[in-house]
C-alpha cells in the first residue's frame, strides 16, 4: 500500500506543474472546421438539388411544349385534310354538273323533239286562248249592247289578264243604273 501512496504523491508532484503549465483549454479547432465543412457540404447539396429541380422543370416544360406543338400540328393537319376533302367534293360536284350538261335531256312530254318543237304546242295553246278571250269579249259587248272595240283588241293582246280586267270593269258597269 505504501507503494501505491508513493506513486500517487510522485505523480501528483510531477504531473501538476505539467498540467498547470499548459495554456488555457480552448475548443479543438478541428471540430469547428468539420462543422463548417459539413454546413458547406449541406449547402452545396441543397444547391445541387435546386439545380436538378430546375433542370427537371425545364425538361418537363419542354416536353409539355412539344406535346402542345404536336397537338397544334395534328389540328392543322385535320383542317388541311378537311379542306382537301371539301375541294374534292366540290370538284366532283362540278364534274357531275358538266356531265349532265353534256348528256341530252329527255323530257317525257316532248321526248325526241327539239326545243323549237317543244315550244310550238305551248304557243298554239296561248294563241287559241287569246282568240277565245277576244271572241268572248266581242259576244258580251254585243249581248249587252255596251262597250267598245278596244276591249276586243285588249283581250286579243293580253289574253286572260285582259279578260280579267274586262270582267272587273263590266261588274262595275252593271252596278250603275242604266238610263
Amino acid at each position: 500500500m505504501n507503494r501505491y501512496l508513493l506513486i500517487t504523491i510522485l505523480t501528483s508532484i510531477f504531473v501538476s506543474p505539467a498540467v498547470f503549465a499548459q495554456e488555457p483549454f480552448e475548443e479543438d479547432p478541428a471540430p469547428r472546421e468539420a462543422m463548417e465543412h459539413e454546413v458547406y457540404m449541406h449547402k452545396m447539396e441543397l444547391e445541387e438539388r435546386q439545380h436538378e429541380a430546375r433542370m427537371d422543370f425545364n425538361r418537363e416544360s419542354r416536353q409539355i411544349e412539344l406535346e402542345r406543338q404536336k397537338m397544334e400540328l395534328l389540328k392543322r393537319e385535320g383542317e388541311i385534310n378537311f379542306d382537301q376533302k371539301m375541294r374534292e367534293l366540290e370538284l366532283e360536284k362540278q364534274r357531275m354538273a358538266i356531265k349532265q350538261k353534256r348528256l341530252p335531256r329527255k323530257n317525257p312530254a316532248f321526248s325526241g323533239q327539239s326545243s323549237g318543237e317543244q315550244i310550238l304546242p305551248l304557243l298554239a295553246v296561248c294563241f287559241i286562248v287569246h282568240i277565245l278571250v277576244a271572241v268572248w269579249v266581242y259576244q258580251d259587248i254585243r249581248r249587252r249592247n255596251a262597250g267598245s272595240g278596244i276591249w276586243i283588241v285588249l283581250g286579243l293582246l293580253t289574253g286572260l289578264f285582259g279578260a280579267l280586267v274586262y270582267a272587273v270593269v263590266r261588274l262595275g258597269d252593271s252596278r250603275q243604273p242604266q238610263s
